[in-house]
């Protein structure tokens, strides 16, 4: 198993002026909004955005596989699961969210230990960590056997991806709004819907923030905004 990412130039020279050119500047807004996301990472929420966003749906990974080397058709499946979909050279996967790409894959790897292992800090490994979990506590033999089997397909709400399109309804009047907290902050009301899960959990502020439910960990394909009358 061989992992391999493509990097440009770097340099920690310092200029005439003193300046060094690879440090960024970090304004007041940014300043805060990375301790926001920091408060959000240590509560299991992650913002990150997916580096590869077209494949975001478990079925388009899946459908990428069509046109690959055997030995990975086999297993399509499972290598979709783990979150890889197929490049289109040799038999190189690349991961939809963190954009690892790996290759020199053989019957004995395991797509969720090898992700883990190249990637640990990929936003779709840790929001499932029973599935490495699972992979560690598995004897090897059945492990490998999991590999080629034909894993139970789980249902697709939505095959077409819309790119987090805001729309907005308008629900019958209702004393609702003031139940419901927003997940995130704990103040606003919620008022975004993810359709994909359905579920109604943050306020437009953090929703623009999110990629994923923080109920269910689904990727959010599409918010809508909830206005109560």
């Amino acid at each position: 198993m061989d992992s391999y990412t493509v990097t440009g130039p770097t340099s920690s020279s310092t200029d005439q002026r003193g300046f060094t050119p690879n440090l960024p500047n970090y304004s007041h807004t940014d300043a805060y909004v990375l301790q926001h996301e920091s408060e959000l990472r240590r509560l299991g929420i992650y913002t990150t955005k997916p580096k590869h966003e077209d494949f975001s749906t478990l079925e388009i990974r899946r459908r990428s596989f069509r046109n690959a080397p055997e030995h990975l058709k086999a297993c399509a499946d499972v290598l979709a699961e783990a979150g890889f979909f197929f490049s289109g050279c040799g038999d190189g996967i690349h991961c939809f969210h963190c954009g690892r790409t790996l290759g020199n894959w053989s019957a004995e790897d395991n797509p969720w230990q090898e992700h883990e292992r190249f990637s640990p800090e990929c936003v779709f490994i840790k929001i499932n960590p029973e599935r490495t979990r699972r992979c560690h506590r598995q004897p090897p033999d059945q492990s490998n056997d999991r590999f080629h089997q034909v894993q139970q397909r789980r249902q697709v709400f939505n095959h077409n991806i819309q790119r987090n399109r805001t729309d907005e309804v308008t629900c019958p009047p209702q004393n609702h709004a003031h139940r419901y907290l927003c997940r995130t902050c704990q103040v606003r009301s919620s008022t975004v819907l993810f359709e994909d899960c359905r579920h109604l959990v943050s306020c437009q502020e953090c929703a623009m923030f999110l990629w994923y439910c923080p109920v269910c960990k689904q990727y959010i394909n599409k918010k809508t905004v909830v206005l109560f009358s």
